[in-house]
């Protein structure tokens, strides 16, 4: 037994159910539905990535001190306040080694408010997980449904149709993920609007992009070749028996040489052997991740400058007579990016040229904006004066008229 609004919202769902069967813009919008879902979901998913194989150098407020603080920070401190400890000159002065010892113990309260700060920040990011990986369990299985009614009716699943403010927060996925294949996505459905007269301001935005995104792929290429040469001397996060974050390198518990390996394989306890494997591990998936993100930033680059030269072939225009639109802090980092390539290298010098471009571009938007604001405010006194000057003026002719009347009358 139901009671009238119980059966009221039976009906309703049913029909609403139903709804994705008769109407193609229904259906279209579960199909839109699931792939934002999914966007969601792979930011998510990326997030707890870089979360748990950088945590270390998550930067976190600290009572006391005037910067943020990351836990390799913190342990590096402690580990050369340590080292100054047990140098033979402050060894043997007890009211100074006591001084260390005191500032060894600070920091590690220090570090136990990092290492809670970190434990925090993780249930924050697992439970933002959770929820997008709720959200596109139900979105896809509310296509399914979908699909399978409209296929016992005969028809297929159109394509999905996107809200303006959906494709806008898709293209900051995109964005913020380096991921090519949604930015392509993104791009394809406003294609034709954005390309049917584009203007000075987007050909230099979309330039500047492109730039960035170029400039942003030979990062991740030197990131990669770092991690793969430097590999066993980079910090990695490890998790103590009670929860806790602490860090060390392949490089302070594998053997030095082959009779230290023989020796420290009878030896090791199980721990040992234990944190030896999971450093490996780590290790390997920081690598991972550095290839990965290196293969998805030149793939990102790749689509950045085929929206460019679409937005250029549209303009008429060659690339090389429009200005990338930069701010301040781009420019910067484009030009310190420059000076670290070789001398004579094509990098140093497509970079550099974009910085004196975008530079120029942004004097003269500040200087037009200068302009405009001045014109602006000149129009606003004169207004104002005339606003002033109009009850005196009225006034005067008033006293005027009475005199000439008053004299004419004697």
């Amino acid at each position: 037994m139901y009671t009238t609004e119980e059966c009221k919202q039976l009906k309703e769902y049913w029909v609403s159910h139903n709804l994705p069967v008769k109407k193609e813009h229904a259906a279209a919008r579960i199909q839109a539905a699931r792939v934002l879902a999914g966007a969601e979901l792979s930011d998510a998913e990326g997030k707890a990535e870089a979360f748990r194989t950088t945590r270390h150098f998550w930067k976190f407020e600290v009572e006391g001190w005037d910067r943020k603080l990351s836990l390799k920070e913190v342990e590096q401190e402690i580990k050369s306040k340590t080292e100054e400890k047990f140098k033979l000159y402050n060894f043997l002065r007890p009211s100074k080694r006591e001084s260390i010892q005191g500032q060894i113990d600070y920091l590690g309260d220090v570090k136990r408010d990092v290492q809670k700060q970190l434990l925090a920040k993780d249930a924050s990011v697992q439970k933002t997980l959770g929820a997008a990986g709720l959200k596109y369990d139900v979105a896809s299985k509310q296509a399914e449904q979908a699909q399978q009614a409209r296929s016992r009716e005969g028809k297929a699943m159109p394509l999905p149709v996107f809200q303006k403010d959906e494709l806008g927060k898709m293209a900051e996925i995109a964005t913020r993920n380096k991921d090519a294949r949604l930015l392509a996505l993104v791009y394809s459905q406003v294609r034709d609007n954005v390309l049917r007269e584009p203007t000075d301001q987007a050909l230099s935005k979309v330039k500047g992009h492109a730039v960035m995104a170029r400039m942003e792929m030979l990062r991740e290429a030197e990131r990669l070749r770092a991690a793969i040469q430097y590999g066993e001397f980079r910090q990695v996060p490890l998790r103590d028996a009670h929860g806790l974050d602490y860090t060390k390198s392949l490089r302070d518990v594998q053997p030095r040489n082959t009779l230290e390996a023989v020796i420290r394989h009878f030896t090791d306890s199980e721990k040992q052997k234990r944190e030896r494997q999971e450093i490996g591990d780590i290790g390997r998936e920081q690598l991972r991740r550095a290839e990965a993100q290196s293969i998805k930033a030149r793939d990102y680059s790749v689509v950045l400058d085929n929206i460019a030269a679409d937005h250029f072939r549209a303009a008429g225009v060659q690339p090389g007579q429009i200005a990338p639109e930069l701010d301040v802090k781009q420019i910067a980092a484009l030009r310190e990016f420059a000076e670290k390539q070789p001398l004579l290298s094509g990098a140093r010098r497509e970079f550099t040229e974009a910085a004196r471009q975008a530079e120029r571009g942004l004097q003269e938007r500040e200087a037009d904006l200068a302009s405009r604001d001045s014109q602006q405010n000149r129009i606003r006194d004169v207004g104002v004066r005339t606003k002033e000057q109009s009850p005196s003026q009225t006034k005067t002719d008033t006293s005027r008229s009475d005199r000439d009347s008053f004299s004419r009358g004697r």
